[in-house]
């Protein structure tokens, strides 16, 4: 009885381990047939970049996810080419979310179901992100600082990203408080006029002679930063009641750089032909030491040329043509660790023909602008070994401007618009020199911190100018003559000097009150001693008191 009871455990172990064997090698075979049987997809597609003016681009390096709905599933990634392709390779069956988020552009989210391992083609079309306004209130304000004058500033940085409709530094000034435009192209500076204001660049003043306007240009890629002072009463700023405008410019690298912007072309077609260029607006920019630790210059030089359609005329008697160009030079020598001398020289001359064209104004009958000039500035600032800083400012401009018709025929005002010539023409040359020499003391510390500065500022204008009116016949419906106002008229050459000076004197205490003294001389063309016989003087005084001693000032 105990041997059969053992062999029928034998043989039960023997049947069990056959059985085992055979189900592994069983299932050994289905799993290879399992895999070759499975499949695997793909989701490709294209991504198109739409802006403002529905125009679509493409653009390489963008990152998109593929992430499973599954949990604990890795998500999948893919970067589109230069064409704008991209493509995941190897996805399994299932539902995934397909996601895209450029930098300035609306984020695109899709969901995606693969089955059967189907190749998916899903092409992205995204557009440009909504400019959007952030107001940030705080608990605390913070304190009032004592040299503050209401200045709102644009770094170099931020003038590189702006989206601007012309690149100049004019442009960016009514994105700054304050600023508002006009529909002429003229700017407010609360409230004040463009002509009743100031355009300082480094030390120098950089406005037209005659008109007070922002007519000199500066290019953009020469700007270090663009400050807006609403509230200007320093004793330093005078001839003008608006808004002062100060601006630094970028000073030469100290290793040799070279880049070229804006290379972007605007090619005009009509009837299936290319019929020229629409817009082009290259920048150069280069500069470097021309001497080791001495010496160094750097270059900023813009071309544009524009052409402006105007709705209501026919082509090609219908666009604004401007063509130009703005470079902007500077030189500096470092004579001794205490010395630093700044040339620049910035010329700016600009041709526009049929400047005023509108739907009632034909070509024939319109007016061309042309512009010329140059400025030349000389910066030497020597800081002494007590701390004194002494600073010469000399600026010489020269802006010339001219504008005329497209004929001699006399101008004729019809109930349909405008036609014959535009009635008058006239030249103008200006100048200006200015001259302001400013001698910082060292700080001196008695009750108090003290910072002395005056300084003298001395500018003398003059211009020469020229008009001639052509007659205006007014036409009624039928054609006939209705009237013909007596306009026509010739001026000769005229000229005018002006002659500004000013003594400026300030004292800054950091613990008490701080007073300021400005006694300017803005007198007629005969200068100081007319300015003394007349008695045409204007003053200006002012005291700043800290009741509280606490930095906060009235």
């Amino acid at each position: 009885m105990p041997c059969e009871t053992h062999g029928f455990h034998n043989t039960a172990h023997w049947v069990v381990t056959i059985a085992l064997l055979g189900a592994m090698l069983l299932c050994g075979a289905r799993l290879p047939a399992q895999e070759a049987t499975r499949k695997h997809g793909s989701v490709r597609g294209t991504v198109s970049l739409v802006n403002t003016s529905q125009e679509s681009s493409t653009s390489a390096g963008l990152q998109l996810e593929l992430k499973p709905l599954a949990e604990s599933a890795v998500s999948l990634s893919a970067v589109t080419d230069a064409v704008g392709n991209y493509e995941f390779k190897d996805v399994g069956d299932g539902d995934y979310i397909l996601r895209l988020e450029a930098e300035g552009f609306e984020p695109f989210t899709a969901t995606i179901r693969v089955r059967d391992g189907a190749s998916i083609i899903q092409n992205i079309s995204v557009r440009l992100a909504g400019l959007t306004q952030r107001i940030e209130v705080k608990e605390q304000a913070e304190p009032l600082s004592a040299d503050s004058s209401g200045a709102s500033k644009l770094s170099e940085k931020q003038l590189a990203a702006l989206p601007l409709a012309e690149e100049n530094f004019k442009a960016s000034l009514p994105l700054t408080p304050g600023v508002v435009p006009t529909p002429d192209g003229k700017l407010t500076f609360r409230g004040a006029a463009e002509d009743q204001s100031m355009l300082q660049v480094n030390d120098s003043k950089m406005t037209d002679p005659v008109t007070g306007s922002f007519s000199i240009p500066v290019p953009l890629d020469a700007v270090q930063s663009a400050r807006v002072v609403q509230t200007p009463y320093s004793a330093e700023n005078g001839g003008f009641s608006g808004g002062l405008t100060l601006v630094e410019t970028v000073p030469p690298p100290e290793s040799w750089k070279f880049g070229v912007r804006d290379l972007n072309v605007s090619l005009r077609g009509k009837n299936d032909h290319l019929v020229g260029v629409g817009r082009a607006t290259p920048r150069v920019v280069f500069g470097g030491p021309l001497s080791r630790d001495k010496v160094s210059f750097s270059e900023v030089f813009e071309y544009d040329v524009i052409r402006d359609p105007v709705r209501g005329l026919a082509w090609p008697r219908n666009e604004i043509k401007k063509q130009g160009f703005n470079s902007y030079s500077t030189l500096q020598a470092i004579l001794s660790p205490k010395q630093v001398v700044t040339v620049t020289l910035n010329v700016f001359p600009q041709r526009t023909q049929f400047a005023n064209i509108t739907a009632l104004i034909p070509q024939t009958a319109s007016s061309d602008y042309d512009r010329k000039g140059a400025s030349v500035s000389l910066s030497d600032a020597y800081t002494f070994s007590s701390g004194a800083l002494f600073r010469m400012a000399l600026n010489y401009t020269r802006f010339d401007s001219n504008a005329h018709g497209q004929g001699n025929e006399a101008m004729l005002l019809t109930p349909d618009g405008w036609g014959g010539n535009f009635f008058n023409s006239w030249a103008r040359s200006s100048s200006q020199f200015q001259a302001a020499p400013t001698f910082q003391f060292a700080p001196r510390t008695f009750h108090g911190r003290h910072e002395i500065r005056i300084g003298v500022d001395a500018t003398h204008r003059s211009f020469s100018c020229s008009s001639a009116s052509q007659p205006v016949r007014l036409l009624r419906e039928d054609g006939s003559l209705s009237e013909q106002p007596g306009i026509a008229c010739r001026v000769g050459n005229g000229c005018r000097g002006v002659h500004c000076g000013s003594l400026d004197a300030q004292q800054s205490l950091g613990r008490g009150p701080r007073w300021t003294i400005d006694q300017p001389d803005r007198g007629p063309p005969g200068g100081l001693r007319a300015a003394l016989r007349n008695r045409v003087f204007s003053g200006q005084r002012s005291q700043d008191h800290s009741p509280c001693g606490n930095g906060h000032f009235l």
